[in-house]
């Protein structure tokens, strides 16, 4: 896994995954000066620069009109919660095609590996000179950022860059490469104290395995990853109802989740279930007996997308998974499924760029035709 030089930059979906990868490792410094005017004009000229690709290929009337309706649709959520790196999650799948895929992801793993090599030694340096300390005393543990806002944030960037690297690799992928994954989860672990990325990691490894092995049990990973998230998603919101109703074993599990349902419980019974989403930040949450809570935030995918981001999204994203397993390709089910996994304790899969297998939705989009009725090639 040595590190590649950064591909140059020449057309405008390049332009758009570039300052979308800026936004977002920016945003995850503690180092690099940053602010919200910052983000907000790099996610302009990030969709801006993205919807010029898409109409400088020249869909028919027909795809430009579904990818409006689609647009639209996000936008309409993405207002009501204020998620807009969701929005251009949509809208790079929508200027991508599926040969241009891999060109993505290769583009998006160069740079992040870059940038977090660079940022590393950067921290490093700083720590040294005194400016910025490595590491983090969180509720008297010390924890390792290196120089990220914390060390889940460190964990979180380095597990992306992991699964780019096994997705681009998959085929040449031996038992060597996936020793070398789990020892970099391991030393990841030891110095962030980080068990959600270290789990997901170790999941992920057998996975591959499994995927990669003689036994036809293999096969049944593509039938698990036709229906994981839609199974995932009923499963945990019915442990939020469970955990209302004092279930002595949902309260267990609760605890095995570092208060993961608890939060999902809160929020259904302060905000309820959203179709199209709503803005909870207009909630103001206050310490109480009953909760214990001085403050909010969702850990689970699941319940961020039925009680903020909209539960309409949890039928769209399990009708697009289960169309992707239905291809019954191996390698795309794996990161499904960990996809999926890593959606019970994180939020960041709805971001591309914290967690690219969003991004395999690109498959499924069928292209339409040039206004001359010649097929569109590739661009770049």
């Amino acid at each position: 896994m040595r590190i590649i030089r950064v591909s140059r930059v020449k057309t405008f979906l390049q332009w758009g995954i570039l300052l979308m990868c800026l936004k977002t490792s920016f945003s995850m410094s503690a180092i690099v000066p940053y602010s919200d005017l910052a983000d907000n004009i790099l996610t302009a000229l990030a969709t801006i620069c993205l919807v010029a690709a898409i109409v400088q290929k020249g869909y028919s009337i027909n795809t430009l009109l579904t990818y409006l309706v689609l647009s639209l649709l996000s936008l309409f959520s993405v207002i009501q919660t204020g998620n807009y790196g969701f929005l251009v999650t949509i809208i790079v799948c929508l200027a991508a095609r599926e040969k241009e895929l891999d060109k993505i992801l290769r583009f998006i793993y160069q740079f992040e590996l870059a940038f977090l090599v660079v940022h590393t030694i950067a921290a490093a340096f700083l720590d040294l000179v005194g400016v910025h300390a490595l590491e983090m005393n969180i509720y008297g543990v010390i924890r390792y950022s290196f120089g990220f806002a914390h060390p889940n944030t460190f964990s979180i960037y380095l597990f992306n860059v992991l699964l780019l690297w096994s997705w681009l690799n998959y085929e040449k992928i031996s038992g060597r490469h996936i020793v070398i994954i789990f020892l970099i989860a391991v030393v990841a672990a030891i110095f962030t104290k980080t068990r959600t990325s270290f789990l997901t990691s170790i999941l992920f490894c057998l996975l591959v395995l499994v995927s990669k092995s003689k036994y036809s049990i293999k096969k049944g990973l593509n039938g698990i990853a036709k229906f994981i998230f839609p199974l995932c998603a009923a499963s945990t919101l019915a442990a939020v109802h469970l955990y209302l109703a004092n279930n002595a074993l949902i309260l267990l599990l609760n605890a095995l989740l570092s208060s993961r349902i608890k939060l999902g419980a809160y929020a259904l019974s302060h905000f309820g279930y959203s179709v199209l989403g709503q803005d909870i930040s207009r909630y103001e949450v206050v310490w109480d007996a009953e909760w214990r809570l001085n403050g909010f935030t969702f850990d689970n995918l699941y319940t961020f997308l039925a009680f903020n981001q909209g539960i309409v999204w949890i039928l769209l994203l399990s009708l697009a998974f289960y169309l992707l397993a239905k291809k019954n390709n191996l390698k795309t089910s794996v990161f499904i499924i960990i996809w999926t996994l890593y959606g019970i304790t994180e939020v960041h899969g709805l971001n591309g760029f914290r967690c690219f297998p969003i991004f395999l939705i690109v498959s499924l989009l069928e292209h339409g035709k040039s206004k001359r009725g010649q097929s569109i090639r590739p661009m770049g």
